[in-house]
């Protein structure tokens, strides 16, 4: 199964790869990567927590088709999130970080 994954790589750039997978979703990143690197990145994230990445939906949204069927199931993605407590007060998605 395909994942959606928001890569950072050692500088802080930001990337989406497999825009079209809507069943998992997680940040995958060096162990080297400081704080303050990700926080210079704030178009893509939210903030840092130190345990989580918080993705900005908007930055999400950035990347997708322009089709009907691309926006109902990221609602539906949101709607899980949301219903999992996944979701801040800002709108900004949780995403588990996998350090490589």
């Amino acid at each position: 199964m395909a994942i959606m994954i928001i890569n950072i790589d050692e500088h802080g750039n930001v990337t989406l790869i497999d825009a079209d997978n809507f069943r998992q979703l997680k940040v995958s990143m060096p162990s080297s990567v400081e704080a303050g690197v990700l926080s210079s990145n704030l178009y893509a994230m939210s903030k840092y927590d130190g345990e989580y990445l918080w993705l900005r939906r908007e930055w999400l949204e950035s990347h997708r088709r322009s089709d009907a069927e691309w926006h109902k199931s990221f609602s539906d993605m949101l709607a899980y999130a949301d219903l999992k407590g996944w979701l801040g007060s800002d709108g900004a998605i949780r995403a588990h970080i996998e350090y490589v």
